[in-house]
């Protein structure tokens, strides 16, 4: 992934590295751990220890996901203060994970494009099976219905930094 310069300044910016503190990162749902090299090098060039965890995101509905992986990466940190850089999805299953859970020690929260509001497009996606197929469960379901995944989660008591 391609980050601005400004947006990864930015975002360096709201990250304060202190002694212990991990970051961790989650994708969005079509990405790969190599799109955030460039973020996780920079990141780590500012003191903070990085974790990422791959999934794949055609295995599961976004609840499942946010379990199976945003628990072992926040495990990862260990006794670290974590905070997260999440992009897309990756927002929506932190989101998912900390409406249940909470880091002993809890940092910011950085979310680029994060699915707060859901996707229109999700809502029919009508002749887009190729796309369900390619993507995979939880791509499905950040809906813009009432009745979505996004609507159904609690407010995130959570510090957030948004960058969009």
């Amino acid at each position: 992934m391609k980050v601005p310069a400004l947006a990864l300044l930015t975002l360096l910016t709201a990250l304060r590295a202190r002694v212990g503190d991990c970051v961790a990162l989650l994708r969005g749902v079509a990405g790969v751990e190599a799109s955030n090299a460039v973020m996780e090098a920079a990141i780590a060039m500012q003191g903070f220890r990085t974790v990422q965890k791959g999934y794949r995101s055609t295995s599961a509905p976004a609840k499942d996901l946010a379990r199976d992986h945003v628990g072992p990466a926040v495990a990862h940190c260990g006794t670290d203060r974590v905070r997260f850089v999440t992009h897309l999805m990756g927002g929506l299953l932190a989101r998912i994970w900390l409406a249940g859970n909470q880091p002993a020690e809890m940092g910011h929260v950085v979310n680029l494009a994060l699915l707060n509001c859901g996707a229109e497009l999700v809502n029919d996606p009508g002749d887009l099976a190729l796309f369900a197929w390619a993507i995979g469960p939880a791509a499905l379901d950040p809906g813009t219905s009432p009745n979505a995944l996004p609507d159904r989660l609690p407010p995130a008591d959570i510090s957030p930094g948004v960058l969009s």
